[in-house]
């Protein structure tokens, strides 16, 4: 096998990739594609290509533990801000197809120093992409989501309704509308470590573990050597009913792969092709892997969704036809994207209140720090305050943006709020508001000076509550008196007016309103009045509620 890297200068190999691109005519066409590149490890939602319901689908087949670790970590390379880099090459490589014939293989090779500060994993279109079941292309994605150098599609997804498939976690974020499957898989942790392998669902889903995850489809190459055997039993143990993933590690088809090397650096391949005619089969890729220094590596999504982009640049040659001629090739819209952010876009830690200025944080209003995640007050709040995202918070006695003044006379407390309840002869503390000895020269014993006013205050709230008690009192006073007058002329006019021993003062039965309103009686009675002089009796019958006189 014979591999030949070319390693162009900037503008040439832009032009060389533009010239690919323009020849074969690869325009995208928006929300219109054909997918008929198609190489799928599993059938699409659980139906093979007779439409026969089956048993398997992606992710179902459980994971053998055997109680051994069945994935691999290592340490990520390192670099200084400023000093990391993102080399990407061409390569052709010559494998032998028949006996005495050999075949050419094209490809790209990108290789990330310092992975943790630079690689994220997108969602196709931006946040929210895989909830929405959304599909685009990797340039699109790229160009939305912006400072991505080099970008590839990622994960798998389901071709009839555009769900991702497996765990994604976008910079440290968990993505929703996707959930664990057991599949090959690669992540970086929080650590700086790379992982490659089946990862358990409980590591998985344990909350500021991981910052990427991403899951793909066979372990190619494990700890330098080839892994696909024992992959294709760890992704699946009845894959002998359908067959379908034999087909997918057979066949000859373009391909992305995300690995690593000794160093710890990213290493992410994409391989041109078409399925069934030109590329190359996992058994191969996986070999000349291993022959290049690869110590782990995990297979992505490919076929027709192999997609390679240099800043926003499509520089890969699709293999899915355009939808308004067979002739042309177009980038199919895909789901998930890896995404290598340019060096000088890139601050480690993130800025988290401010923007990435050449790999430094240039950060906003009241904050500091190298991820501006420190708040920052001028003059550190002249000692008289805490500082806080919103600026000081004045200590009690203190107020201004700074907390350099003090509390105006007669104020106290925080931002001086609270009026002061002190004597003029005493002054009072700004910060509790308690009343203390005037501190000014011309007071001669200002300690006593103060008792005493404090003292007369007291005796002149005190009288006061005593003249108003007296006032109450003889208030009181006149009234019952007025109320003693009122009740004796009342009885007076009485005896005046109604003599019983004369006879002519008689009790008048009480009458009675019903629920209606009617009148009624208490009892028939007869009814004694005084006219002019002479006592007359009346009979008063009520009968429903009319009186009639008899």
């Amino acid at each position: 096998m014979s591999v030949v890297r070319l390693n162009f200068p900037g503008p040439l190999r832009l032009f060389l990739c533009l010239s690919i691109c323009l020849s074969d005519g690869c325009r995208a066409v928006s929300g219109v594609y054909t997918d008929n590149d198609l190489l799928m490890p599993y059938p699409d939602e659980d139906y093979n290509d007779n439409r026969v319901k089956v048993r398997r689908s992606i992710g179902s087949c459980r994971r053998p533990y055997n109680g051994t670790v069945n994935f691999q970590e290592w340490i990520s390379s390192r670099r200084a801000p400023g000093h990391q880099s993102v080399d990407v090459q061409r390569f052709v490589v010559s494998l032998p197809e028949n006996v005495g014939q050999e075949k050419w293989v094209y490809g790209l090779w990108t290789v990330v120093d310092d992975p943790v500060r630079l690689v994220t994993v997108l969602e196709p279109g931006g946040p929210g992409g895989c909830a929405a079941q959304r599909r685009e292309t990797v340039t699109a994605t790229t160009i939305s989501c912006g400072g991505c150098v080099v970008a590839v599609n990622a994960g798998f997804f389901r071709p009839a309704t555009g769900a991702c498939i497996g765990a994604v976690i976008s910079n440290t974020q968990q993505v929703p509308g996707t959930q664990f499957s057991h599949n090959a898989a690669f992540g970086i942790r929080h650590d700086g470590s790379l992982v490659f392998g089946y990862v358990p669902p409980e590591s998985v889903e344990q909350h500021g573990y991981w910052r990427e995850f991403v899951a793909g489809v066979g372990w190619l190459v494990r700890n330098g050597k080839i892994y696909i055997s024992e992959s294709k039993e760890q992704e699946c143990s009845d894959t002998q009913e359908t067959g379908t993933i034999d087909r997918f590690i057979n066949a000859l088809s373009a391909r992305t792969v995300v690995g690593h090397d000794s160093h710890g650096r990213l290493i992410i391949v994409h391989i041109e092709g078409h399925t069934d005619h030109r590329g190359m089969n996992l058994w191969e890729l996986a070999d000349f892997l291993v022959r290049q220094g690869v110590i782990n590596a995990i297979n992505l999504d490919g076929g027709g969704s192999a997609t390679f982009v240099v800043n926003g640049t499509l520089v890969s040659y699709p293999s899915d036809a355009c939808p308004h001629e067979n002739m042309w090739r177009c980038e199919r819209p895909v789901s998930t994207v890896l995404c290598v952010r340019a060096p000088e876009r890139v601050c480690q830690p993130p800025c988290l209140h401010g923007h990435c200025v050449n790999g430094v944080c240039h950060c906003d209003g009241n904050w500091a720090g190298i991820d501006c995640n420190t708040p920052s007050c001028l003059a550190n709040c002249s000692g008289h305050g805490v500082c806080t995202a919103a600026g000081c918070e004045c200590d009690p006695g203190w107020m201004g943006s700074t907390c350099a003044e003090a509390c105006y006379p007669g104020r106290y407390g925080r931002s001086c709020v609270n009026v002061c309840n002190c004597s003029q002869s005493c002054s009072c503390n700004r910060m509790t508001g308690s009343c203390s000895a005037s501190t000014n020269e011309n007071v001669q014993d200002p300690v006593l000076n103060c008792f005493a006013s404090q003292l007369a205050e007291e005796q002149q709230k005190g009288r006061a509550t005593e003249q108003l008690a007296w006032s109450v009192m003889l208030a009181t006073a006149f009234l019952s008196i007025l109320l003693m007058l009122s009740i004796m002329g009342n009885v007076m006019a009485a005896r005046r007016y109604c003599r019983p021993n004369d006879g002519a003062c008689r009790y008048q039965p009480l009458l009675q309103l019903d629920a209606c309103g009617n009148v009624g009686i208490t009892e028939n009675s007869w009814e004694s009045s005084e006219f002019d002089g002479g006592l007359e009796r009346h009979r008063v019958n009520f009968r429903m509620g009319t009186p009639h006189e008899s």
